[in-house]
């Protein structure tokens, strides 16, 4: 046992009079750990005992889909697709609320355009309108919220 303790306090440069402490330090801190390890599965379990699974948080992943002009919602436990969203032209960040009922997008081109307005179309939109993007009457994309 004194050769471990040894080897030991040359290894980890333990000084004569230190052992002690050390090893009440290192008892303490894994206690700690050990503590931390049971309680946190008790708590889950106590919780699901208690509400039930259904009483768990979803969680979902707002997703820009730049190409398609829409925003996929994901389920952040199993990656399926929730639900897809037309947006505004080339979304790229998304932002969902804290309650996860509202997302937020923000598009590079702005809205499509409405009937009857100005519009410019990239050379290599397909479909021909899928791109579109409302422009004012001097031909600048326009940023606005709808």
């Amino acid at each position: 046992m004194r050769r471990i303790l040894a080897a030991a306090s040359n290894v980890f440069d333990v000084r004569p009079g230190e052992g002690r402490a050390v090893v009440l330090t290192f008892l303490y801190v894994a206690l700690a750990v050990a503590g931390f390890l049971l309680a946190k599965p008790i708590r889950n379990g106590l919780f699901l005992g208690q509400y039930g699974a259904y009483s768990l948080v979803y969680a979902y992943v707002a997703v820009p889909l730049v190409w398609e002009n829409k925003v996929a919602l994901l389920d952040a436990v199993s990656g399926e697709v929730v639900k897809q969203v037309p947006t505004g032209i080339a979304p790229f960040a998304a932002v969902i609320d804290r309650k996860g009922t509202t997302v937020w997008v923000s598009n590079l081109g702005g809205r499509p355009p409405k009937e009857n307005e100005l519009f410019a179309s990239p050379a290599h939109a397909e479909p021909a309108k899928a791109a579109d993007a409302f422009v004012d009457s001097i031909g600048v994309n326009v940023h606005l919220l709808y």
